[in-house]
């Protein structure tokens, strides 16, 4: 019979597995968090889920600098040269291999990833520059919660490339209205 620490070790590992079992048919933390943002704007209240699956500012940021890292490795694998160009463009990275320049959208998410949040702006660099244009989805992103500040890890690569926007799989979740 082992012993306790080992049993409890595995019952740990085991709840972490059904954990992320249920989280696949839930919608993403970016998703709930962009409606409920929307919402809120828009005058109501109490439109989040109660389910806690929002991330915190820290935990947001861990995740994204970890999805960035992980889509920069796959692209220099591939013989790109990446520059991280999202602090001062509406997409993340420049990749450019030869005579082959590629605009680059990085999304993180701790969920299964089936759906992401596009900003208006990243549907039209989509359908300005398309072909030249990838997705990345590091999906299934791991928190440490405990470290100060949260670190991330893990995670699927998923790569959509030529990546173009299909109109029906967009679903508004705003949109703006001007008064005349």
């Amino acid at each position: 019979m082992p012993s306790d620490e080992v049993l409890e070790a595995d019952l740990r590992f085991m709840v972490s597995l059904l954990g992320r079992l249920y989280a696949l048919g839930a919608p993403s933390p970016e998703v709930e968090e962009a409606v409920s943002a929307v919402a809120r704007a828009a005058g109501r209240r109490g439109t989040g889920s109660g389910q806690g699956f929002g991330l915190s500012h820290a935990e947001r940021l861990a995740v994204e600098a970890h999805s960035v890292a992980m889509a920069c490795d796959h692209l220099r694998a591939q013989g790109y040269e990446v520059r991280d160009v999202g602090a001062r463009e509406s997409y993340d990275l420049d990749a450019t291999r030869g005579d082959e320049h590629l605009f680059v959208e990085v999304k993180g998410t701790t969920s299964a990833g089936a759906e992401v949040v596009l900003t208006h702006n990243e549907v039209l660099l989509n359908a300005e520059h398309h072909p030249d244009t990838m997705l990345i989805v590091v999906a299934g992103v791991e928190l440490d919660r405990a470290a100060v500040p949260p670190t991330a890890g893990g995670g699927v690569l998923r790569v959509a490339h030529p990546w173009s926007v299909d109109p029906a799989d967009l679903t508004p979740v705003a949109y703006r209205y001007r008064l005349r």
